[in-house]
């Protein structure tokens, strides 16, 4: 009877874990869904690839859930700096005093989630210290994650490695190449891409019957993100997406 009970309340336990860690993954979607157009209008003005701006926004903030996000819809972690003159928000996070006691840091606060993304960009752009950022290649999110870390961004040794495991998983990347002039639905994209690179990662011998016969992709994808061919999949992989 004992060891029924053991095992009931590990497997409760177990299941209380699976379903916190599908909340962040829906959280996350959500964020992505909410946030690209931001994304996407300032990599357009600044140069600065959507995807490292959704990735440091889902580390930064928590999928938008995080204290700062949420009290003061600060979703990059940005602190107040001298030049701030704007609304500030109070909370513990590295800074010591000068006897190495943790004390409050000065975060900057915005009236709304747009200006937050608006002043990360401004942020970057007019700040020597990120200035070799914008020498790379645009796309190049690899390059931007390890120079955020690299010029300062933030003290974690792992910071560029999560900025690229989020944009990899999460198939960020493709933002930064959807070219604006051939759709009008951005998201669209790049759930096709995503439902494409999961139909190509299915084992091969699937059954059939799970597998659509068209795996669909604009016609402008075709060589710039090649989705290789898989036995399971049957059919054309780059038919053009028909826009509503």
């Amino acid at each position: 009877m004992k060891k029924l009970i053991i095992l009931s309340l590990v497997l409760l336990t177990i299941g209380k874990t699976e379903t916190k860690a599908q909340s962040y993954q829906e959280r996350v979607k959500e964020y992505v869904r909410q946030y690209y157009p931001l994304a996407l209008k300032n990599q357009i003005k600044y140069n600065i690839p959507a995807s490292i701006t959704l990735a440091q926004g889902i580390l930064e903030s928590n999928a938008g859930k995080g204290m700062l996000a949420d009290s003061a819809n600060n979703h990059f972690g940005i602190k107040c700096k001298d030049q701030w003159l704007g609304m500030v928000f109070y909370k513990e996070d590295d800074d010591v005093d000068s006897l190495g006691n943790l004390m409050s840091s000065c975060f900057r606060k915005y009236d709304s989630a747009e200006e937050s993304f608006n002043d990360h960009s401004e942020f970057l752009k007019s700040n020597p210290r990120y200035a070799p950022l914008f020498e790379l290649k645009g796309y190049d999110y690899v390059a931007w994650a390890t120079g955020l870390k690299q010029c300062g961004y933030a003290t974690a040794a792992s910071y560029s490695k999560s900025l690229i495991d989020l944009i990899e998983r999460l198939d960020l990347f493709v933002f930064d190449k959807i070219d604006l002039t051939k759709t009008s639905n951005p998201y669209a994209v790049y759930q096709s891409y995503v439902f494409a690179e999961s139909i190509r990662k299915l084992p091969e011998n699937t059954a059939s019957d799970n597998i659509p016969d068209v795996v669909k992709l604009p016609d402008y994808y075709h060589g710039l993100f090649p989705v290789d061919e898989n036995k399971s999949i049957t059919g054309n992989v780059s038919v053009p997406i028909k826009e509503k």
